[in-house]
This record gives C-alpha cells, structure tokens and sequence, in this order.
C-alpha cells in the first residue's frame, strides 16, 4: 500500500536461452572470437531509448539471450529497468540545473536537445556494443524504426494507458512521440558521429589477423579470427571509416598471437594505435 511500483516482464526472451548480464557477456566476448553481439539489435534499442528520453542506460541495466548462427554464438540485448522512460519535469529548479550542470535531465521535450548528454551513461557502453556500424547502417536502423513507428502505432499504443491516466497525459505523450520521432533521423546522427569520432575495436583472447586497407570510401578495418591452422576465414569485424567522422582507432589485439596488416593503399588523416596486449 502506499507505494508506486515498477513492474517489467524479468527475462523477455525468444525462446529457452540462457541470459546472461553484460559483464558476462563482456567477458565471453573476451574470450572467444567467433562470440559476437546483434549490433543492428542494439541500434534499435538505443534509438528507442532517445526516443523515449531514457537517460539511465548504463551497463547494468540491460540482459543478453544468445543464438547459434552455425558459426559462434550471437548475444541479443535484452533492455530492463525503464523506471526513466519519458521522465519531465517543468520545475524551475530543474530547469536550472539541466540548462549546464545536469543537462541529461532536459527530459521528454517536443524535440531532442543535446543528444549527446542523453547518452552521456550509455555512451561506454555504446563504446563497447556499437563500434561495428557505419553511417548507412545507422541511417537505415533510423529509417526503419521511423517507418514501424508511424502515427497510429504511436497513438494505439498511447491508449493502451489506463483511461484516468490518458485523460491527464495522453494527447501530450502522443504528440511528443511524434515530434521526437521525426527529430530522430537528425539527433541520431548527430549521435552517430560522436561515438564515431573516436573507435576502439577490440580483439579477443585469441588469436586475430588485424588487416587495414584503403578503399574509394575511406578506411576498411577487418578482423578475422584465426584458427590453429592460421586459417582467417571467420570475420569478427568489418567497417570502412570515414576520415570527416573519424579521427582516431584504436586496435586492441589483446592476448595470443596476433597480426596487424596495415596495406600500402592505406592513405588516411585517421589516427591508428596498435595496442598489441
């Protein structure tokens, strides 16, 4: 009595997988180089995220369920703990400190400002689990979230509310999503290019062949994990860089006996660190 509760479905898998938390997952990663996680999932997620102004999404507050694609594991996310989706307030205190010292807590406005600080919990672990996907890749998850979210999806789900509380909010809420939505392609880009900027893409325990060539698009980065016949057939990585976006990589080999192949048709501003464990 007395209390408001927060109540979520605690493993919204697909099937009968095992979850696992980030670290874990982290860790598995780590260890295994045919391991790798849904980044186009984790995409969807995180815009979903901007999209609703959820600023708290940091390590923790997500779950992973992993497949078998014949080829090593894929880990999906699993997003929990959304006690700060669409979170307003139009105190005058809270305007205040969200202007410079808070300004993640601008909270669930019209349009999507300062979308960086957003993600200012998330952007480590944006860090670790968006590092594979370019600018079409992000274009296009943007596309394909604003085209499934159209306006009647939004408003069918809006009043879904409990009617005492669509009467208070509903209009407002679905006008809201809406706006934010179209803001989406803008701020998510502008998202894309922050986390861009700077880009570790780290190896495993294992060994990896690290080959680096240039291309009419900018800087090709693959990593293909080696077996003990040195046969580098499985790719773990594949992203071409942009030197307008990009300004640093930074190539963790970690353990084992690792190759860094850096091609003569490389020709890039881009800053590269070799880190080789």
């Amino acid at each position: 009595a007395n209390k408001i509760c927060f109540l979520e479905e605690k493993e919204p898998k697909l099937h009968n997988e095992e979850v696992l938390n980030t670290n874990e997952v982290f860790n598995k990663l780590l260890d295994e180089s045919d391991h790798r996680v849904d980044q186009p999932s984790v995409l969807k997620a995180r815009l979903l995220d901007i999209l609703i102004a959820d600023f708290d999404r940091h390590f923790g507050q997500w779950e992973w369920s992993k497949g078998d694609t014949g080829k090593g594991k894929l880990y999906y996310p699993i997003p929990r703990d959304r006690d700060q989706a669409m979170f307003y307030s139009d105190g005058f205190l809270m305007k205040i400190v969200s202007k410079k010292l808070l300004p993640f807590l601008k909270g669930f406005r019209y349009d999507i400002p300062d979308v960086n600080w957003l993600g200012e919990s998330a952007k480590d672990f944006d860090r670790v689990f968006l590092t594979d996907l370019d600018a079409k890749e992000w274009q296009d998850g943007i596309r394909e979230m604003q085209e499934k979210l159209n306006d009647s999806v939004i408003t069918a789900a809006v009043k879904k509310l409990p009617p005492e509380i669509y009467a208070i909010d509903g209009v407002a809420l679905t006008n809201k999503l809406i706006s934010r939505r179209n803001f989406l392609s803008t701020a998510g880009m502008k998202y894309y290019r922050f986390l861009s900027k700077k880009v570790n893409v780290v190896g495993s325990n294992q060994k990896e062949y690290f080959k680096l060539t240039g291309n009419p698009d900018g800087l090709n980065v693959r990593v293909y994990g080696r077996k003990k016949n040195n046969d580098a057939s499985f790719v773990m990585y594949n992203r071409t860089f942009d030197q307008r976006v990009t300004k640093e990589i930074r190539l963790y080999g970690l353990n084992d006996d690792d190759l860094f192949d850096i091609d003569s048709t490389v020709s890039s501003h881009i800053r590269i660190r070799v880190i080789g464990g």
